[in-house]
């Protein structure tokens, strides 16, 4: 798939770089041509939110149930604001919350492919 080489290929860069984001206290992200996601800390879990992306595109969101040995991700759509649409996250059983590294794999706004990699220690 010549999406997934491309994003790769900006992953790799973004690595070399030492690109990346910034954290606020329950708040890490990570950013990239423009694009940004976060995992926020809340009550009794982890919620995704994403911006900067190309509107009504799709975005692949991965990583979010540690427990899932296939790691399975979900696709979802971008409203017209280069926002995510809805919630999606993950719901902690009440104990700590597990170590999480969710990638997003989307467009930018500025047409570029992009696959953040955002890394949430366990609490």
């Amino acid at each position: 798939m010549r999406q997934s080489v491309v994003a790769g290929a900006v992953l790799a860069g973004c690595l070399a770089a030492a690109c990346g984001g910034g954290s606020e206290a329950g708040k890490v992200c990570v950013s990239e041509a423009g694009s940004t996601a976060c995992l926020v800390e809340g009550s009794g879990g982890v919620s995704v939110e994403a911006e900067g992306f190309q509107p009504g595109s799709e975005l692949g969101v991965a990583g979010l149930d540690p427990a899932a040995a296939d790691q399975v991700g979900k696709v979802v759509k971008v409203g017209g604001n280069g926002r995510l649409e809805g919630r999606l996250g993950y719901v902690g059983s009440g104990g700590q919350i597990p170590d999480l590294v969710v990638t997003v794999q989307g467009t930018s706004r500025s047409g570029t492919p992009v696959l953040l990699t955002v890394h949430r220690p366990a609490s």
